[in-house]
């Protein structure tokens, strides 16, 4: 029998890349990757992050783990990043700035020992929690990437991704990671109607145009029978009684159109001064702008349906008044 084919070499005799290839992949595995986005806004604070690393030290406790670190950077709106290494620093640090928190980006490196490897094989979690992606930007990775995911990543509120060898352990700790997000508190209900209008400006804007439209519709005809009941134009024939209505009620929805667009344009730029409430709960930043923000779209929210509520009011007291005449 031929004797096995060693990669081993003295001192004097250096590697082949191809042979470095054949060592390297030997004792180290290709790791493989797996992501899992958050579609719904939630409220995070400093002691739910420090939870969640409790929960991961937890599960990897069932493990072989030979060394791990963390990295936690927290950037905010004065245009700082901090790059803290440990979680003690993270929950001693005083958080009383006035900067709130933007985005916030954790990531676990651990090393775990296989029993198809000689060495332990590195693993990393990471989970970025709020998106820095502006709008520019996100129009330039649309057009530079042909991935909808990769697009899907980036402008995401919350991504967590791993890096692994063992597909049980990823499995594992994205549950862990989702369960725990799930459990966070949600948005409140005004925030809701925040993020509702803001996906759905054009329709809102829309809606109050058509409903003045209607309303030009009502008069129109109101107007029409009200000047032949009260014979105040009296036509001689047909064609002469279709002209006289059509025009009539091009005017009445000519201007109640014209008033409605005015209206609508007006609505449209007050929903997009609408802004999301903060994901976070940490600085006394974070807690000054929720109570801004709060207060700013609570205003523009309540005259946004009371124009809306308005204008239906118009429209149902114009169609009784068509019936009583």
């Amino acid at each position: 029998m031929a004797a096995k084919k060693s990669i081993q070499k003295s001192p004097q005799q250096p590697y082949s890349v191809q042979e470095f290839k054949s060592l390297f992949y030997h004792l180290n595995a290709k790791p493989d990757s797996a992501i899992k986005i958050f579609e719904e806004s939630r409220t995070v604070s400093r002691e739910d992050l420090i939870e969640l690393d409790e929960k991961i030290g937890e599960k990897l406790g069932n493990n072989k783990v030979v060394g791990s670190f963390t990295s936690i950077k927290v950037a905010l709106s004065d245009k700082r990043i901090l790059d803290i290494s440990t979680w003690g620093e993270f929950a001693d640090m005083k958080w009383d700035n006035s900067a709130y928190v933007t985005h916030i980006d954790v990531q676990w490196d651990f090393n775990i020992s296989l029993p198809r490897y000689q060495l332990p094989q590195r693993h990393t979690l990471r989970l970025r929690i709020g998106s820095d992606i502006k709008p520019a930007e996100a129009l330039q990775i649309l057009l530079s990437t042909d991935s909808d995911i990769e697009y899907d990543e980036l402008r995401a509120k919350v991504v967590c991704k791993i890096d692994y060898i063992n597909s049980v352990i990823s499995t594992e700790l994205l549950n862990l990671v989702g369960e725990w997000y799930e459990s966070l508190p949600a948005e409140s209900e005004s925030n809701k109607v925040t993020i509702f209008l803001t996906k759905h400006d054009h329709a809102a804007s829309h809606v109050i145009g058509l409903l003045f439209d209607i309303a030009g519709v009502l008069v129109g005809y109101a107007a029409v029978r009200g000047i032949l009941v009260y014979k105040l134009f009296t036509p001689t024939n047909s064609i002469q009684d279709i002209a006289f209505s059509l025009g009539v009620m091009w005017i009445t929805v000519y201007i109640f159109g014209y008033i409605g667009g005015i209206f609508s344009r007006k609505m449209s730029r007050r929903i997009s001064k609408l802004r999301g409430y903060s994901m976070f709960n940490i600085t006394k930043g974070d807690k000054n702008r929720r109570s801004e923000l709060k207060s700013k779209n609570n205003g523009i929210i309540k005259r946004t349906f009371g124009e809306i509520l308005v204008a239906v009011l118009i429209d149902v007291v114009l169609s009784v008044l068509h019936f009583l005449i």
